[in-house]
């Protein structure tokens, strides 16, 4: 029988674990057994306290789990989904739990990324933006990301 201090993701769709170097930073908590386990919604961090490793600690530690969890607000739809190569579109998106704070739109495909010129907070459940110019890259499918208050 030994601890780990390890990190591992389970991926819902996949149902297998996935390793995860690099998502601790910092200083390591102690492997152990027994800690109590709270998760901060709103921040996206899971605060760790106590636990036993041949003593029972009285530490406690937090880790940013965002990059696994996402933000909280969720995109459901673009209109128009689609438009000119030129850009100047106003485009729409529809989601969940938007709120009012600074909003960037980015385009991307993968290697190539633009940013909306303008980008608004509408209401919780709609942003307005404008489509950039993607002429200088090729035509084809592109993801939209939001980013609000980050």
């Amino acid at each position: 029988w030994s601890f780990r201090n390890k990190v591992d993701v389970l991926d819902c769709i996949s149902m297998t674990w996935l390793s995860s170097p690099g998502v601790v930073q910092g200083e390591t908590p102690l492997p152990r057994e027994d800690a109590a386990w709270a998760f901060d919604q709103k921040g996206a961090k899971l605060i760790m306290f106590g636990g036993w490793a041949n003593d029972w600690l009285a530490d406690m530690h937090t880790l940013d789990v965002s990059g696994i969890v996402g933000p909280p607000y969720a995109l459901q739809e673009l209109e128009p989904n689609e438009g000119p190569i030129t850009g100047k579109t106003n485009v729409i998106i529809h989601g969940l739990d938007f709120h009012k704070a600074k909003v960037v739109v980015k385009f991307t495909d993968g290697r190539n990324e633009e940013t909306s010129e303008k980008a608004d907070f509408v209401s919780p459940t709609e942003i307005h933006c404008l489509s950039p110019d993607w002429s200088k890259f090729a035509p084809g499918e592109v993801d939209v990301r939001v980013s609000i208050g980050g």
